[in-house]
Order: C-alpha cells, then structure tokens, then sequence
C-alpha cells in the first residue's frame, strides 16, 4: 500500500519520496522543510506528526542559530548574531569605531553654534 499523495515531499531532492522514508535518510531535511517552506501545510502536518520529529526539528533550529553567528550560551553577549570569534576586546574596539563614526556625522549635519 502506497502513502496518499499529502504524504510525499512535494519538490526538492526527495520529490515523490514518502515523509517516513525521508525522516529516516535526512531529518533535517524534514526540519527545513517546515521552518523554510510556505504552503504545503498537509506534508508539513504529517512530518510534524512523525515520531522523533520534534528532536530533529530542535537539533536543526540549533544547529543553525550556531552557524548564524549568534552567541551560544555562556556568553556574557547578547543575541546579537554576533559572530563567537570575535573576541571581546574587538568588539568593544568595532563599537567604538560605530559610535565615532556615528558621532562625527551628528556632528557634520548639525548646524554650527556660536561660542
């Protein structure tokens, strides 16, 4: 017996292939899927409903805040997508340099006020 048709990835590498088939070659395919995809809201119903989903969908939503660059826990940083090489002392460094290039155009659009 053959999945309906709502059960089967709709495009994409494993186009035609059964969701249960997919989750257990590529489970972060599946997790894409649902958090990248709009529409195809029966498939993703059914790739939510597999067992061991929630687990794949966690490990893909965290795996991919790593590679954003946001600062992963422990830091004293907040989420910024800052990137976890930067070390603190270049941080501080790249913000002082916004905030007087900041300052010197406030300054440069402001008009002149007599002493």
């Amino acid at each position: 017996m053959t999945e309906p048709a709502g059960l089967r990835m709709p495009f994409g590498k494993f186009r035609d292939k059964p969701v249960s088939e997919v989750f257990r070659h590529d489970p972060s395919y599946l997790a894409w899927f649902c958090d990248s995809v709009t529409g195809n809201d029966v498939v993703k119903q059914a790739i939510r409903a597999l067992p061991g989903f929630p687990v794949a969908s966690a490990r893909y939503l965290e795996g991919n805040r790593r590679k954003a660059g946001t600062c992963g826990e422990g830091t004293d940083l907040p989420d910024l997508g800052v990137d976890p090489r930067l070390s603190r002392e270049d941080l501080d460094r790249l913000c002082r340099e916004i905030l007087d290039l900041v300052t010197e155009r406030q300054a440069a659009r402001s008009p002149r006020r007599p002493t």
